[in-house]
């Protein structure tokens, strides 16, 4: 009479499927991660710079002073008289037209300008244009998508 052995466990193949099903799956999980980071990322900036730039203009009005912004390479600057305040921009976010773009709201808290400062932004494999545009008389701005 023979002995049957019955082997118990996985082979070295049926381990390296599974191992490498677990490998991709993580790896499908952390793009999705990357790309939504990045798009947290630009909300936070894009809702830090609208609080700014209503700030400025709010302050304008109270103080009754020459405020505003200026982008310059990579960053935005708030200033208001000799304080200054910087908005970096992230990794993924650019603004398109040039390097030097200079913003002011008069002592009434409205722009003496009509006024576009379009941002590129890129998430994931995705390049959207975000454009705000400030009104010439106002001291607000509209947000357009595209």
């Amino acid at each position: 009479m023979e002995i049957s052995r019955q082997r118990k466990g996985f082979t070295l193949i049926e381990t390296c499927i599974v191992l490498g099903l677990f490998l991709s799956m993580s790896y499908i999980s952390l793009i999705e991660l990357n790309t939504t980071r990045e798009s947290l990322i630009a909300n936070q900036f894009f809702q830090n710079f609208e609080r700014e730039v209503k700030l400025q203009q709010q302050e304008s009005l109270i103080k009754n002073k020459k405020l505003g912004f200026r982008y310059i390479n990579g960053f935005i600057l708030f200033r208001e008289g000799n304080a200054q305040h910087r908005l970096f921009l992230p990794a993924n976010i650019s603004v398109k037209g040039g390097n030097y773009v200079e913003f002011t709201f008069n002592q009434n808290g409205h722009s003496k300008e009509t006024f576009n400062l379009p941002f590129q932004i890129t998430v994931g494999d995705l390049t959207k244009k975000v454009t705000y545009k400030f009104k010439f008389g106002s001291g607000n701005f509209e947000k357009e998508f595209s």
